[in-house]
Protein backbone atom coordinates (compact mmCIF):
# COMPACT_ATOMS: atom_id res chain seq x y z
CA UNK A 1 0.00 0.00 0.00
CA UNK A 2 0.94 3.53 -0.16
CA UNK A 3 1.12 3.90 3.65
CA UNK A 4 -0.14 7.19 5.77
CA UNK A 5 0.19 10.60 4.01
CA UNK A 6 3.64 12.70 4.21
CA UNK A 7 2.98 16.05 2.68
CA UNK A 8 6.88 16.98 2.97
CA UNK A 9 8.15 13.09 2.21
CA UNK A 10 10.38 13.36 5.14
CA UNK A 11 9.27 9.65 6.17
CA UNK A 12 6.97 11.08 8.91
CA UNK A 13 3.30 10.53 8.74
CA UNK A 14 1.53 13.73 8.67
CA UNK A 15 -0.63 12.66 11.64
CA UNK A 16 2.57 12.28 14.32
CA UNK A 17 4.70 15.35 12.33
CA UNK A 18 5.38 18.15 14.30
CA UNK A 19 7.01 19.80 11.14
CA UNK A 20 5.07 18.29 8.18
CA UNK A 21 5.96 21.19 6.17
CA UNK A 22 9.63 21.15 5.94
CA UNK A 23 12.21 21.74 3.10
CA UNK A 24 12.56 18.32 0.65
CA UNK A 25 16.45 16.70 1.49
CA UNK A 26 16.34 17.97 5.62
CA UNK A 27 17.53 15.23 8.05
CA UNK A 28 14.48 14.77 10.54
CA UNK A 29 14.14 13.45 13.99
CA UNK A 30 11.36 10.58 14.78
CA UNK A 31 8.99 13.12 15.09
CA UNK A 32 9.39 15.09 11.79
CA UNK A 33 11.40 17.61 13.67
CA UNK A 34 14.19 19.52 11.59
CA UNK A 35 17.34 17.72 13.61
CA UNK A 36 19.00 21.82 12.87
CA UNK A 37 15.96 23.46 13.91
CA UNK A 38 17.72 24.63 17.35
CA UNK A 39 15.18 26.63 18.47
CA UNK A 40 11.96 24.53 17.91
CA UNK A 41 9.85 26.45 15.40
CA UNK A 42 10.08 24.11 12.57
CA UNK A 43 12.29 26.47 10.78
CA UNK A 44 16.32 26.05 10.12
CA UNK A 45 17.47 29.58 9.69
CA UNK A 46 19.24 32.32 11.30
CA UNK A 47 17.72 31.80 14.77
CA UNK A 48 19.12 28.24 14.73
CA UNK A 49 22.81 30.30 13.95
CA UNK A 50 21.71 32.32 16.93
CA UNK A 51 21.06 29.35 19.18
CA UNK A 52 24.24 27.57 18.17
CA UNK A 53 25.99 30.78 19.22
CA UNK A 54 24.46 30.39 22.50
CA UNK A 55 25.53 26.43 23.03
CA UNK A 56 27.70 25.20 20.13
CA UNK A 57 26.93 21.96 21.97
CA UNK A 58 23.68 21.22 20.44
CA UNK A 59 24.88 20.78 16.56
CA UNK A 60 27.51 20.16 14.78
CA UNK A 61 28.41 23.38 12.76
CA UNK A 62 28.75 21.60 9.59
CA UNK A 63 25.37 19.84 9.88
CA UNK A 64 24.01 23.25 10.13
CA UNK A 65 25.39 24.95 7.85
CA UNK A 66 24.49 22.36 5.21
CA UNK A 67 20.93 22.52 6.05
CA UNK A 68 20.66 26.37 5.99
CA UNK A 69 21.40 25.96 1.85
CA UNK A 70 19.37 23.84 1.15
Amino acid sequence: GLGPPDIDGDGVANEIDDCPNNTPGLAVDSAGRPLSDLNGDCDVNGLDIQTYVADPSVRPLDDLVADLLL
